[in-house]
């Protein structure tokens, strides 16, 4: 298993061979392009590949910024508008690194960079891009099969003590349901009819006996006090 591919980007070879061979020393699968167009190019046609980029900001052409920009206001793919970008250049002051994060930088990586240092900020883009993924993907899982989960379940138990609780369990519950809003009903019945029994220590019989003592009205907590 890799470490993370990274699309490496920059007009200058001999950058492009330093990022490439610090990166893949660490196991990183690292693919480069020497423009902005060509990197664009590679990222619309694979928007899945790549876990990371690093941008060179200032190239001929389409620069850095305007990859970015592109990347960012893009609406075909969710994976190009999340992508960790890491912008590298040597435009170093408060003004360069803030236009780079209002675009959507991940980090400003300034020239010239420490292996330590670049490593660093590769690792902790692209494992916080894995758990992005790793969450978005449960969650659409999760979503479209929501009683995959459940069917693992063997024994759950809730403790109830009042009205409130048995609203939010039962609704928690009937989330699970294909018919959510009958199920609801129906668990807030059982479950107030619990927290009756239980908190009184009352039994079917016992409650029907003050019910009809009472006049049939509705038992609970309240009016037996």
């Amino acid at each position: 298993m890799t470490a993370g591919t990274i699309l490496a980007v920059d007009d200058e070879f001999l950058m492009l061979m330093a990022l490439k061979d610090a990166l893949e020393d660490e196991g990183f699968v690292v693919v480069t392009a020497d423009s902005g167009q060509k990197a664009l190019d590679l990222l619309l046609a694979t928007p899945d590949k790549f876990d990371a980029i690093l941008l060179d900001r200032v190239m001929p052409g389409l620069d850095g910024m305007e990859v970015l920009r592109h990347l960012r206001n893009h609406r075909g793919s969710i994976a190009l508008t999340t992508i960790p970008v890491i912008l590298q250049t040597a435009q170093s002051s408060a003004q360069d690194i803030q236009d780079g994060i209002d675009a959507g930088a991940y980090y400003y990586l300034t020239k010239p960079w420490t292996p330590d240092v670049l490593l660093t900020i590769v690792r902790s883009a692209v494992q916080g891009y894995w758990r992005v993924k790793l969450t978005d993907n449960l969650q659409h899982e999760y979503l479209s099969s929501p009683m995959r989960g459940l069917q693992l379940l063997e024994e759950g138990i809730f403790r109830l003590r009042t009205i409130e609780d048995a609203k939010r369990v039962a609704w928690l519950i009937s989330q699970h349901a294909q018919e959510a809003a009958w199920a609801v009903i129906g668990l807030m019945e059982i479950l107030i009819n619990a927290i009756e029994h239980g908190n009184l220590g009352l039994g079917g019989h016992k409650k029907s006996q003050l019910m009809r003592e009472n006049g049939d009205v509705p038992l609970n907590v309240e009016n037996v006090r």
